[in-house]
């Protein structure tokens, strides 16, 4: 799919639901918040490798950095996808130190920071 460009209307609301997703999770002192229109199944191999696949359909995949803490997870960095169709938060990731995923977010299409 290629990249989409993403209105100033929609980087709010997205801002929005990341932003709440992430307080919901325990993040604190976010910074490099970014995202990209891409298809769920290019987010999930950029997080998983080319052994792990999804669907095609159209997400907002979003990363940022802080510390979070949810349920039994701590971490400095995290994902999570919004699909584009119902604009809710659906699959996510905490990452530790020593887990951070090694993938070029510009890969994948134009990139967006949502920091304040």
């Amino acid at each position: 799919m290629p990249s989409e460009e993403i209105s100033q209307e929609k980087l709010s609301k997205i801002r929005g639901i990341a932003f709440q997703w992430a307080a919901d999770h325990g993040g604190s002192g976010l910074r490099g918040v970014r995202v990209v229109a891409t298809t769920r199944d290019s987010a999930i191999r950029s997080l998983g490798g080319p052994g792990v696949s999804s669907t095609m359909d159209p997400t907002y995949f979003v990363t940022f950095e802080g510390a979070f803490s949810w349920r039994t997870r701590d971490g400095i960095w995290a994902a999570v996808l919004i699909d584009q169709k119902s604009m809710l938060a659906g699959p996510y990731t905490i990452r530790p130190p020593g887990e951070l995923p090694d993938f070029r977010m510009e890969d994948l299409g134009a990139v967006y920071s949502l920091d304040g």
